[in-house]
């Protein structure tokens, strides 16, 4: 069975209008309470551990899994955001090898919404993906 080895670091930001915001998760405040990790019962296993972010004195999460074939796993984050005012979610990212990263977020009426973003890049790359309120 093939295997596909993803390592991707991830930076968080959120922005109204065409100037940033603020920062969405700063990857601080970490606990067993608010992050976790899910995965297959084929054997894809999936770790996170917080580095160094883009720029001096930002964090960062980095996400290293071994995904089997036809397999699936991820990392779960819970947070509290008022995105009501916000026109997109920008974030910062990088990848060893060419990626997709499924991102999904749940609002207060439990209504869930996801987004693909691609990585390409060793560097790290701004991605932006548009939300409407």
């Amino acid at each position: 069975m093939k295997n596909l080895f993803l390592k991707a670091i991830l930076f968080l930001l959120f922005s109204t209008g065409t100037s940033l915001a603020g920062t969405a998760e700063d990857w601080t405040n970490i606990t067993a309470g608010n992050t976790g990790t899910f995965a297959d019962t084929q054997g894809s296993k999936i770790t996170f551990e917080i580095v160094e972010g883009p720029k001096k004195g930002e964090k960062a999460i980095k996400i290293v899994s071994d995904l089997k074939q036809g397999g699936w796993c991820g990392i779960w984050h819970n947070t509290d955001l008022n995105l009501s005012k916000a026109n997109a979610i920008k974030f910062m990212a990088k990848a060893d090898a060419p990626c997709a990263v499924n991102l999904s977020l749940t609002d207060a009426n439990k209504m869930q919404y996801g987004a693909v973003a691609q990585i390409n890049s060793k560097d790290w790359t701004e991605i932006i993906i548009p939300v409407s309120s």
